[in-house]
């Protein structure tokens, strides 16, 4: 739209507004039927009020294969995804492993943990790691009630004890929530 004159756009009849300092045009598309996720109207929403905090319940899946190995800071991989989510200052969530047919001490590991909130799926065939969070999903939404999914593969983990809590304040009812990650 930059070489667009404002009374071009305009004609569209799309909600348009021309920023006098900016070089831009700003088009609000929430009233009309465009392909997207969640569709809102500026009017379903106080922006004003900040809604109340919620203690959302989470079930957090993570596809494991073979990943009791590596050394950091003297544990697997394995064990530190376990210990970052275990140790979480929030504790409103059921962790979800599900084994996808490993080989090593996976197993063993995950049971080592007598944790009311860690539960271990096996798979009885390989299903890979897309396969697995299926997996856990259908079990998730079979056996316990919840808010929010979490995903976190088996050779990952969170860098502190606060990742959960900060998820949980800064949701506020939205659909989804994507988290980057550090190297």
């Amino acid at each position: 739209f930059e070489d667009e004159p404002l009374e071009e756009l305009l004609k569209t009849k799309l909600h348009c507004i021309q920023y006098e300092n900016c070089d831009f045009v700003d088009i609000n598309l929430t009233d009309y039927n465009v392909e997207c996720i969640k569709k809102a109207k500026t009017t379903d929403k106080d922006f004003d009020v900040l809604p109340k905090k919620v203690d959302y319940k989470f079930a957090i899946i993570v596809p494991n294969c073979n990943n009791d190995h590596g050394d950091y800071k003297g544990k697997t991989f394995l064990r530190n995804c376990i210990d970052s989510i275990l140790n979480q200052t929030y504790k409103n969530f059921i962790l979800i492993i599900v084994d996808d047919c490993s080989t090593d001490s996976s197993i063993q590991t995950i049971e080592s943990y007598k944790s009311d909130r860690l539960v271990l799926a096996q798979n009885t065939r390989k299903k890979y790691n897309g396969g697995s969070r299926n997996v856990g999903i259908e079990y998730a939404l079979k056996y316990f009630d919840f808010d929010y999914f979490c995903f976190l593969d088996s050779d990952d983990w969170w860098k502190d004890n606060k990742v959960l809590e900060t998820i949980n304040n800064r949701l506020y009812g939205h659909d989804m929530a994507l988290l980057g990650m550090e190297l």
